[in-house]
């Protein structure tokens, strides 16, 4: 920082940015990271349920490849492996070197985008009520009396759990808010 302004180099260009305009650049970062890390969830999530109903039905063979998968074990029909595991059959799809598929990351779709600027605005939010510039970082700690483990939830992960509706806002109504706690 230098004469009130921050001077960066992004991409092969100098941006000279003032605090309001980094906040603001450090936001579209943020969201940016979060709608691609939702799209990579959702891909791996559909991956995996592709895996579990990896059990084909016998009818999508013919004749001549149930033979060779009684022989070898495996028979290849169409862009699919099948192969059976006890008496069920399974498949899953080939992989051909020059399928980009495998290789390439999932893109963001506009739900995701949506989200992370949901997720992105509560947690500057969050940071606002707390009068910090930026949202804080969970703290993951070595307390004794805790153990090793999460101390302090940053305000990224509260925001996301709070949009998935597995947290809520702090309100009167909690043990601090009441006086039960110290």
């Amino acid at each position: 920082m230098r004469n009130g302004f921050i001077y960066l180099i992004r991409g092969g260009q100098l941006l000279i940015l003032d605090k309001k305009a980094q906040v603001n650049s450090l936001k579209q970062d943020y969201i940016k990271h979060v709608a691609h890390s939702l799209a990579q969830k959702e891909a791996e999530q559909q991956r995996y349920e592709v895996q579990e109903s990896a059990i084909a039905d016998w009818d999508v063979l013919n004749e001549d490849q149930i033979d060779q998968i009684k022989r070898t074990g495996h028979v290849v029909a169409g862009r699919r492996v099948y192969y059976i595991v006890g008496n069920k059959l399974n498949s899953f799809k080939r992989i051909e070197l020059n399928d980009m598929e495998r290789v390439t990351t999932p893109a963001a779709q506009d739900v995701h985008w949506q989200k992370a600027r949901e997720i992105v605005d509560l947690a500057f939010t969050y940071a606002h009520l707390e009068e910090r510039t930026i949202p804080s970082n969970t703290i993951y700690g070595h307390n004794r009396k805790l153990g090793k483990g999460l101390d302090l939830i940053g305000d990224l992960e509260l925001a996301q759990l709070a949009v998935e509706g597995e947290a809520s806002a702090i309100s009167d109504n909690d043990w601090w808010g009441i006086g039960m706690m110290a």
